[in-house]
């Protein structure tokens, strides 16, 4: 999946903050040539990877991916890791994993997956839990509250 105003936002926030390619690199721990592929839309990045960036500048989720226009000031919570979150969202909004695969086209070996392992779905099926709950993407990985 491409996230079109990611590329955007990116540029921005790193203008905003006189920070070349180079040095956010390094502050992030990441390659300039990583960097550059996800400022040219060639790669996404990964969620965790969102989430430091977001950390970094931040900025909710929502509007560094472009789902939002407008960057609202929160405290941001430190991100359990998914497997937890994962069973907290399907108690909160009272679903079942038969009912996300469902609704969202997710497969369920995907869905076991988010069960039995930490690490945080793709950015497209966090995007389709956030839409299945109607939250921000920063709910969904556990960054705020509400």
């Amino acid at each position: 999946m491409t996230l079109p105003l990611f590329q955007e936002r990116l540029s921005d926030l790193m203008m905003e903050s006189d920070l070349s390619v180079p040095a956010l690199a390094q502050r992030l721990g990441t390659s300039r040539s990583t960097l550059n592929r996800f400022l040219k839309g060639r790669r996404t990045p990964s969620v965790e990877f969102l989430v430091r960036l977001a950390d970094y500048f931040h900025c909710t989720l929502d509007y560094l991916i472009g789902k939002e226009e407008v960057n609202y000031a929160t405290t941001f919570l430190t991100p359990p890791p998914f497997s937890r979150r994962f069973l907290d969202l399907c108690e909160i909004f009272h679903v079942t994993r038969y009912e996300i695969q469902n609704k969202t086209s997710i497969s369920m070996a995907s869905v076991y997956t988010w069960e039995h392992n930490p690490r945080y779905p793709t950015i497209d099926n966090i995007l389709r839990l956030a839409d299945l709950f109607d939250c921000t993407v920063d709910f969904v990985v556990g960054r705020t509250a509400s």
